[in-house]
């Protein structure tokens, strides 16, 4: 529910008792109530006088700023590591309290907007093990914040964005990112081209956990992408992304370098063969640089890593069918493919780097792709695509979309199965407790998800996500893995 420059009663309290500077027990002991009443109330008029001014202010230029949010309360449970029988599960029965509120504005003509978004989390898991805390909560911070601004001519829209956006290039597998930065995009009306400059925000992961310190994380994204659409129902993409690494490359305690340079040169098809059939095809090369593992070779750490060249790549292709009627069914299979290395010893860090030194088996090359997007290949085993190929087989549809009752026909069930293989029987995967070495098995196992969505009311969701993955060979110890969630959301 965004209400147009029109603050509700809840919404100046709930803002107030954000912009009341915190005070400390001893403070608030020397107020009496009657003065921490009266205080309360002087915010709120004060935030009504500054409301009036705003919007007298913004309608006087012929702007106009909208506002809303959402408050949602998540349950998970999972037994996680139970691929491992050795490790106590860490988080299980967690409730997570998320709180998120936007301001967005334009102006009389259209032509410039600006989004502001911030948020804050709370978390309660029970603390099986000691070194999990019962609560934590992160800080208020500001998820996103830009502005946009469109410059037309008689046949091309040119628009520039500025500031804390979300970026990604086609299908979301080599960059899906919140970072600052800036975009430009020009449309005709059959193409698109886009070009960003990107700086990741401090504490991203860094995909590969290469730098060795605390900090801001000092990676650039550079890139483009271009889109045409060659005929009615085909189009072509082709994307470059360039990952500039500036952490420190100093060797770690155990002698290890760090650094991740690396480039994505992409290829995507995709179209409809007819009306109710879509198809997607797409390719991407990933080359680079990074250090090889200085342990890989040598248990005492002695031989020194050195530069080596990245040389991975993925693949996926997938159809969609739209059966279209009342129950609004839509069936789906995707491939997915991400190069791996047959003697890495981890998927992520370079600790081993491609596993080995230059001169190895593998040409001292590491094979291993890693990108910054992803996609979701199941809820339970949560992989990234690393040394691993996915066959992902789903549909979806509203089971009540025949009723005239509006309390149903907002409920919508979606199944799906994965079917994981290794693509190098000896590499590590995203996933830790994988074996290794020589002997390993390719069969990674299969998972069953199910979510369910109901919007019971226009601002009340529901949301329930069910997954069981069934480890295969590739495993020590095979035992099955299983995940719960389940979110109640209400818009502001």
């Amino acid at each position: 529910m965004n209400r147009i420059l029109k603050w509700s009663s809840v919404g100046l309290i709930s803002l107030a008792a954000c912009l009341l500077p915190v005070a400390s027990p001893e403070s608030r002991a020397q107020l009496s109530e009657e003065e921490l009443r009266r205080e309360r109330l002087e915010t709120v008029e004060e935030l009504r006088r500054t409301e009036t001014e705003w919007e007298k202010y913004i309608r006087s230029r012929g702007w106009s700023v909208s506002y809303g949010g959402w408050l949602s309360s998540s349950f998970g449970s999972s037994d996680n590591d139970d691929r491992n029988r050795s490790v106590q599960d860490s988080l299980d029965h967690t409730w997570d309290q998320e709180f998120r509120w936007f301001y967005s504005g334009r102006s009389g003509t259209g032509r410039t907007r600006w989004y502001a978004r911030f948020g804050t989390n709370y978390t309660f898991s029970s603390a099986i093990i000691p070194s999990i805390r019962h609560s934590d909560w992160v800080q208020p911070g500001i998820d996103m914040i830009y502005m946009e601004r469109d410059f037309k001519s008689a046949r091309r829209k040119h628009t520039l964005t500025v500031g804390r956006q979300f970026v990604q290039v086609e299908n979301s597998i080599a960059l899906a990112q919140v970072a600052d930065g800036l975009k430009y995009d020009l449309r005709t009306a059959r193409q698109t081209f886009e070009v960003f400059l990107l700086r990741q925000q401090s504490g991203d992961n860094n995909v590969d956990f290469l730098a060795p310190r605390a900090g801001r994380t000092r990676r650039w994204f550079t890139g483009l992408q271009y889109t045409a659409s060659y005929l009615p129902t085909q189009s072509v993409n082709f994307f470059w992304v360039w990952n500039n690494d500036g952490n420190s490359e100093s060797p770690d305690a155990a002698g290890q370098r760090h650094q991740l340079d690396s480039r994505y040169l992409g290829l995507t098809l995709s179209g409809r063969f007819f009306s109710k059939l879509k198809y997607d095809l797409q390719y991407i090369q990933e080359f680079g640089t990074t250090y090889s593992g200085s342990n890989a070779t040598n248990a005492s750490n002695t031989a020194p890593s050195a530069k080596i060249k990245v040389d991975a790549n993925a693949f996926t292709g997938g159809l969609k069918y739209y059966f279209g009627g009342i129950l609004s069914m839509v069936a789906h299979s995707t491939y997915y493919s991400g190069s791996g290395d047959p003697d890495a010893i981890d998927a992520f860090t370079s600790t081993g780097g491609s596993g080995s030194l230059d001169g190895s088996g593998t040409g001292g090359r590491d094979k291993r792709f890693m990108a910054f997007g992803g996609k979701s290949l199941g809820y339970a085993l949560a992989p990234t695509l690393t040394n691993l190929s996915v066959i992902k087989n789903g549909f979806s549809l509203k089971p009540f979309g025949w009723s005239e009752n509006r309390f149903w026909e907002d409920l919508s069930v979606h199944p799906q199965v994965f079917f994981y293989r290794r693509n190098e029987p000896t590499g590590k995967t995203s996933d830790p407790y994988i074996n290794i070495g020589a002997g390993a098995s390719a069969k990674v196992g299969h998972e069953v998800d199910l979510d369910i969505s109901w919007r019971l009311m226009s601002d009340v969701k529901y949301n329930l996500k069910w997954g069981k993955f069934f480890p295969g060979s590739a495993y020590p110890t095979r035992s099955a893995e299983s995940i719960l969630r389940f979110r109640i959301s209400v818009d502001l």
